[in-house]
């Protein structure tokens, strides 16, 4: 060979061309973390989405911080701490809370129906010289004396008190309450005594433990390492403010950002894991299969150089990875050694006969040279079959992938070579290579039994097609431990807005219509416009309000002066609470909350046995730390309830504010709907049904359910355009090329029997299709199409023919293509990316089932049908064109 003249020249040109593509690579190649851009913005459903994102900018894209806490009151306080922090952010360009906007705080009684506000204020009526009380001394000692009196009142020791009548569920929540507050005094942890479901238990459980903030950051594009920084910087302010540590809040982000930047992360590693334990298998694979290092190295080198030489032409050709094309790295080790196998094991198999050294290379790359050029254009258009879809992930994907398969054939026949030529391969005549038993197509004793069967399998899998399914919901992708998707699902309730559709109309009227039809529909919960914002009978409830407000005393709207207590004062105040509880379960039976207070006086009880062996240093910090447990939050609890009892006026559309408005009427004045669904829309008949009734009123409302649904018929549409383009292409080129259409015939036979048993597979293993491993049967086709030409093509030039010539070398050579191949990409199977794992696990087992049709069905098939060519015979112009 030409190259074994020049083999320095070529191994130093390679070593440099392959650190300057590293280099090059390392400096243009980045991460997008922008999933939105994997769909061509051109499809209706894009454009229409880009048309709500202008009339309301701030309505996607950003971060939602999902504070949960022990109690409402300590999530709340621990929001309202980081939301400070976070508004001097040079990276935030705005924080707010939706849960708790000021607006809503003050009409908050406006918004409750008329007989809840009625209860409401006869509960408030009963509780007020108890919270009075606590107004005007907000401190331990007040606290318990209240409380005392309470439990004296109801065990029938006292008279009538002022706390007579606080009832708030027979006293069980405050027990509760009280008895988490001991325990977190005495053990040092975090916790916030609830008034908040103490003065309105009608929001106990609408408000439950959970504050949210969302977060507008600036624009600083879309890059991997720009969100980490935004997310780092939130991270960081939570922390600086010893959220966890003072309040016992755990803090997880989710949205937009959160939820690209965790994916595309979790897809990275994955692919970078795969990687590298691929390149450890394949070393492994290609010791066992050449059993000299120097045909190993040879190999590991070409690959190398390939690999940084097709990462380079990423960079240059796209510049971006995106979630799917981030594991090019690992599709590329599994299919691009598959040429240096081959050529390495022909070249062996050759020397241990006795070749010479120059003719073994010569005769090699003479025989199987075309070969391995016609399978390098096979695999490529199983990649290239994607480029005119509009699955943009995949697209990308396609181009790397098939330009790295030439890069790869090219590396083979030039790096190889060149360093077998300066490294010599010594033979080994008397070492088996390999054991006989790939000659099964001869030793079988019943090979029309084994085709029997193999069709028989077809045809259950394809009766099995009709009940393969896809997935319609990419979220079911991600892996489900990370902080932003655990975060999103917690969320993710019928009533979350990121299971909502939206729809633009020109004015309140047409908002109303629309309503009235959605209302209608089954698969519609609750329709929200600006004009629902609005109460109703505000005059009634109004009038309610300002009485209840007349009610209350003058000390209820006071603001305290604190005056100090002693360490001894507020000791005496737990244990006389202590003991009056102690009575009142001797005294009592059997009501509603005496487990209750049984639990709280054990929990008082142990305060105050370790309170008791403390200094008074130590006493003091922990009635310190008491003190705030109980009354910390309180101030702010009655702040917000006196702005509730002081509504400026009636709600209406005009006088809402503009912090609100712009969330529900676009600057050209259009009018935004959020159309909730009814049923769990994570199951994909329910999220289906949803989006057809909305659809069906409504063409260009969307959301992400709908985004869900049309990218999925993208993504189905892409493939089957590939799969027929792809199986088009394989067929003329196959036609074009090979000897005889009967030729093409056998050489796609593996590949329809190992697509139907995969199919099959699928079904019955619970396997769904996704956005993920969609693309595994276009490619399928490219690399499994090797194998048959290699069988057919290495039958036809043997002149002995018989299929115990094929199993070896060529048999071996796809044995371990094989292997290396499922090794390589069946790494993705562990991946904690479901999507990478279900397209690992679809890719292995496509290729195991290609292997045994190529390996197995189609030799006997050979075998059996006699279409081996008769000894010393050779076929008219065979050869010719190949």
């Amino acid at each position: 060979m030409a190259m074994g003249r020049y083999s320095e020249f070529v191994l130093a040109v390679a070593v440099v061309a392959s650190i300057a593509a590293g280099y090059y690579a390392t400096g243009h190649l980045r991460i997008s973390t922008d999933t939105a851009e994997m769909i061509s913005p051109k499809l209706p459903y894009r454009r229409v989405y880009k048309e709500y994102r202008e009339a309301f900018p701030g309505s996607g894209g950003g971060v939602i911080v999902v504070i949960d806490g022990p109690s409402p009151d300590a999530a709340s306080s621990a929001a309202v701490r980081l939301l400070e922090s976070l508004r001097s952010d040079s990276l935030v360009e705005s924080v707010e809370r939706p849960d708790r906007d000021p607006f809503f705080v003050r009409n908050a009684f406006l918004y409750k129906d008329t007989e809840e506000l009625r209860a409401l204020a006869d509960d408030l009526i009963t509780r007020e010289p108890f919270l009075r009380k606590l107004i005007v001394d907000p401190d331990i000692p007040s606290f318990f004396s209240l409380l005392t009196d309470a439990v004296k009142s109801r065990s029938g020791e006292e008279s009538y008190t002022i706390t007579e009548d606080l009832e708030i569920g027979g006293m069980t929540s405050i027990f509760e309450e009280l008895s988490r507050s001991f325990e977190s005094a005495r053990n040092g942890k975090p916790y916030r005594f609830s008034w908040t479901n103490l003065m309105d238990d009608t929001r106990a459980d609408t408000e439950s433990r959970r504050a949210l903030l969302r977060i507008h950051p600036v624009d600083l594009g879309d890059d991997f390492l720009t969100a980490k920084t935004i997310l780092r910087r939130i991270h960081l302010a939570a922390k600086k403010e010893k959220l966890p540590e003072e309040y016992g809040v755990r803090i997880r982000l989710t949205g937009s950002i959160p939820l690209s930047y965790e994916e595309l992360k979790s897809a990275a590693e994955s692919a970078r894991n795969a990687g590298i334990l691929s390149l450890l298998f394949v070393t492994a694979i290609l010791f066992w299969a050449l059993r000299s290092w120097k045909l190993v190295a040879a190999s590991f080198l070409a690959l190398v150089a390939g690999l940084l030489w097709t990462t380079a032409f990423a960079a240059f050709a796209i510049g971006s990875l995106n979630l799917i094309s981030v594991a090019f790295a690992v599709l590329y080790i599994g299919l691009g050694i598959d040429y240096a196998i081959h050529f390495c094991l022909h070249y062996r198999d050759r020397r241990d006969r006795g070749t010479p050294h120059s003719e073994a290379l010569r005769r090699t790359a003479e025989e199987i040279g075309t070969s391995l050029l016609l399978c390098a254009l096979t695999t490529s258009l199983g990649f290239y079959s994607f480029l005119p879809t509009s699955y943009r992930g995949v697209s990308e994907l396609g181009l790397i992938g098939g330009t790295g398969m030439f890069i790869s054939f090219f590396a083979t026949l030039t790096i190889l070579p060149a360093f077998l030529e300066k490294f010599r391969y010594v033979s080994r005549r008397s070492e088996g290579t390999f054991p006989a038993h790939l000659d099964i197509a001869r030793k079988f004793p019943r090979r029309r039994a084994v085709i029997a069967g193999a069709f028989f399998l077809a045809l259950l899998s394809a009766l099995a097609l009709p009940r393969s399914s896809f997935d319609y919901n990419p979220m079911n992708l991600r892996d489900p431990a990370s902080e932003s998707v655990s975060a999103y699902r917690d969320l993710s309730r019928r009533s979350a807005p990121a299971n909502a559709l939206n729809l633009l109309v020109p004015n309140l009227e047409t908002a109303r219509k629309k309503t009235a039809l959605f209302e209608k529909r089954p698969a519609v919960h609750d329709v929200v416009h600006l004009g629902k914002l609005i109460p109703k009978n505000q005059e009634e409830k109004i009038s309610t309000i300002t009485d209840l407000a007349l009610l209350l005393q003058p000390e209820f709207w006071e603001t305290p002066l604190p005056r100090p207590r002693t360490t001894k004062e507020e000791f005496a105040a737990v244990d006389d609470f202590s003991k009056a509880l102690a009575r009142y379960l001797e005294e009592t039976e059997r009501t509603a909350d005496r487990e209750a207070a049984r639990r709280c006086l054990r929990s008082a009880r142990l305060f105050l046995s370790q309170l008791s062996a403390r200094s008074e240093a130590e006493r003091r910090e922990v009635l310190d730390r008491l003190r705030e447990i109980l009354l910390g939050t309180f101030p702010r609890r009655i702040h917000e309830l006196r702005m509730a009892l002081s509504p400026s006026e009636e709600v209406t559309i005009e006088n809402v504010p503009d912090r609100i408005r712009k969330e529900w009427i676009s600057v050209d004045g259009r009018y935004r709907l959020r159309i909730v669904p009814e049923k769990d829309i994570t199951k994909n008949e329910n999220l289906l049904e949803f989006v057809r009734e909305v659809q069906e009123v409504a063409p260009k409302a969307t959301g992400s359910p709908v985004i869900f649904v049309e990218a999925s018929r993208a993504v189905i549409r892409a493939f089957q355009q590939a799969f027929g383009m792809a199986l088009f292409g394989m067929a003329f080129l196959l036609f074009f090329l090979m000897d005889s259409p009967r030729d093409v015939g056998l050489v796609l036979l593996p590949l329809g029997l190992a697509g139907l048993y995969l199919a099959g597979a699928s079904v019955l293993l619970g396997i769904r299709f996704n956005f993920a491993n969609v693309i595994v049967l276009p490619l399928l086709l490219g690399i499994g199409v090797d194998n048959g030409i290699h069988i057919v093509r290495r039958f036809h030039a043997r002149k002995r023919g018989g299929v115990e010539d094929i199993t070896s070398p060529t048999g071996r050579a796809i044995f371990f293509s094989m292997l290396t191949t499922v090794g390589s990409l069946g790494n993705f199977i562990f991946s904690p990316h479901r999507g990478m794992a279900s397209m690992g696990g679809m890719l292995s087992l496509g290729l195991i089932f290609i292997v045994l049709a190529a390996l197995l069905v189609l030799p006997v098939i050979l075998e059996e049908t006699g279409a081996a060519p008769k000894v010393g015979v050779a076929k008219k112009g065979a050869g010719k064109r190949i």
